[in-house]
């Protein structure tokens, strides 16, 4: 009987570590620009360091125990910029290259290196920097649209390309976390309808279906879907600019066709779209029935005031001091403009330069 016991607790033991838990990243990145420099482990989903060490001659170490596999962003800081690339922080000895963000030593980082493989295999970055650069430089709107329309159709095939490989990757990875970050990618570049993104989580697991950040993107696409043209606006409150009080976005639009500006101070192509045309816009068009609010999105009221009287604003102003208008219009990126119609329907989302104009005196007739 005594030998029998001892071969059980002997079977437990082995059973209670057999499922191993520990990993080990080993990276290295070739720069004496990092020497010295910190290294962090950011898990991307909760955006929070989860451990720290010091570049010591190119290389790096991480090492720890963990239960559920997850996707972390490695980041090395430098004196002009910093270098990273993610990897799944799973059991077992990960090898991390911030000089060529190759990954190695495990299934999920095997994958997800696959994955980067195939959504480069051609290089954008040299045509987006330049035109990018063309942008920044331009003297006139003429020049700055020109590049960004070459902008928008060079960046519009990088993510094409990233979307293939995006749902090649998932139609295998449905059921682990490599999976749950090549859709959010893909979800957060492409900008599907909701009810696209929706559907691909048929057949999917838990650990997809409760990423945090695909779950942050469906909200956004949702509610983007819910203020498209077509529907009626929703009212967001803040502070009246005019008078220092509580507001509504209602209570500025006022049954008008009012153009409706989401921006902050910090955003040059915010203050473009306000200094080129909106506060054009308005004077030209205010008497024949048009509105311009401007929904400041992130300053605080002593910043908008200042950018406010730079750039010669004289229509109402409401500032949101909630952040809650970005989520409720699923804005991620601005000058987020739209236009509404006198009944309260959006007519339009995204307009820039030009298009701005010819929608409103579209609307006007």
């Amino acid at each position: 009987m005594r030998k029998i016991i001892l071969l059980f607790g002997a079977v437990l033991a082995l059973a209670s570590c057999g499922k191993n838990t520990e990993y080990a990243i080993d990276g290295q990145l070739q720069s004496s620009e990092f020497e010295g420099a910190q290294v962090y482990l950011v898990d991307i989903a909760t955006r929070q360091p989860v451990d720290s060490t010091l570049m010591s001659n190119g290389s790096f170490h991480f090492e720890g125990t963990i239960e559920n596999p997850y996707i972390a962003y490695v980041v090395a800081v430098g004196t002009n910029g910093n270098a990273q690339t993610a990897c799944v922080v799973e059991p077992g000895k990960i090898y991390v290259n911030l000089d060529s963000d190759s990954l190695s030593g495990t299934p999920l980082n095997d994958t997800l290196y696959a994955f980067t493989v195939a959504s480069h295999e051609v290089d954008y970055s040299l045509e987006l920097s330049i035109y990018m650069a063309l942008y920044r430089s331009a003297v006139s709107a003429e020049d700055r649209h020109e590049a960004e329309t070459a902008y928008d159709s060079i960046d519009a095939l990088r993510i094409a390309d990233m979307s293939i490989a995006a749902l090649n990757t998932y139609k295998y990875n449905k059921d682990n976390i490599v999976g749950a970050y090549v859709l959010t990618l893909w979800a957060t570049e492409s900008h599907p309808k909701y009810s696209q993104a929706e559907e691909m989580l048929e057949g999917a697991s838990d650990v997809v279906k409760n990423y945090t950040p695909l779950q942050n993107i469906l909200s956004q696409l949702q509610a983007i879907e819910s203020t498209d043209a077509g529907k009626k606006y929703i009212d967001i409150e803040g502070i009246d600019f005019a008078t220092g009080e509580a507001g509504k976005l209602s209570q500025l639009v006022d049954g008008r066709v009012a153009l409706v500006d989401f921006w902050a101070s910090w955003c040059r192509p915010c203050r473009q779209e306000i200094s080129e045309n909106l506060v054009r816009i308005y004077k030209q068009y205010s008497k024949k029935g048009l509105q311009v609010v401007g929904v400041d999105v992130w300053d605080k009221p002593e910043q908008h005031k200042q950018a406010v009287e730079q750039l010669g604003i004289t229509y109402p102003q409401l500032i949101d001091t909630t952040r809650n208008a970005t989520t409720t219009y699923g804005i991620s990126g601005i000058p987020q403009i739209l236009l509404i119609g006198a009944d309260g329907t959006i007519i339009a989302r995204d307009l820039r330069g030009a298009d701005i104009e010819a929608a409103v005196i579209e609307a006007l007739k």
